[in-house]
């Protein structure tokens, strides 16, 4: 379904239910994409706040209906963009665009 015109599944890890916004998925456990109580977290903060933090997968930990995201990944119904991909999502939390930032506001460029 759709939250504010951006595309979003149910998903849930342990007893804890949030939304997975799929646009924003693009980097995977690096980026927040999961809503959950009003706040923005990674998938990897997810499973953590839903005391899975020993799990080493959160693909396994967090679910679709019963089905894994690494399931519903294999299938191609969900996608993560390769560690290269230079989209605005991917470019946002890029170290590398971080990094560039930290100098900017340091040095002034």
């Amino acid at each position: 379904f759709f939250d504010n015109g951006e595309p979003c599944i149910e998903v849930e890890c342990g007893e804890n239910k949030a939304l997975l916004y799929i646009n924003k998925l693009c980097q995977g456990s690096k980026g927040p994409s999961i809503r959950y109580r009003g706040e923005w977290l990674t998938p990897n903060e997810f499973q953590f706040v839903s005391g899975r933090e020993t799990a080493k997968d959160w693909k396994r930990s967090i679910r679709h209906k019963g089905k894994s995201l690494k399931t519903l990944m294999s299938k191609g119904i969900l996608q993560v963009h390769p560690p290269i991909c230079d989209c605005p999502g991917c470019r946002i939390s890029s170290p590398v665009v971080r990094l560039l930032l930290i100098i900017f506001l340091f040095k002034g460029v």
